[in-house]
């Protein structure tokens, strides 16, 4: 994990709990896993709203 990614990950996990209507995702993409939203990330952390 890089270090901005280390340096957000706490706040998503407390955002995951606060926020429970929402759904907070941790993508390792260095593992390939065929999902179209991982081709599209151009820099870390990434984030996406839909």
């Amino acid at each position: 994990m890089s270090r901005p990614c280390r340096f957000i990950s706490p706040v998503f996990k407390k955002f995951s709990k606060e926020y429970t209507t929402y759904t907070f995702l941790h993508v390792d993409i260095d593992q390939p896993n065929g999902h179209p939203l991982v081709s599209t990330i151009s820099s870390l952390p990434h984030s996406n709203f839909t």
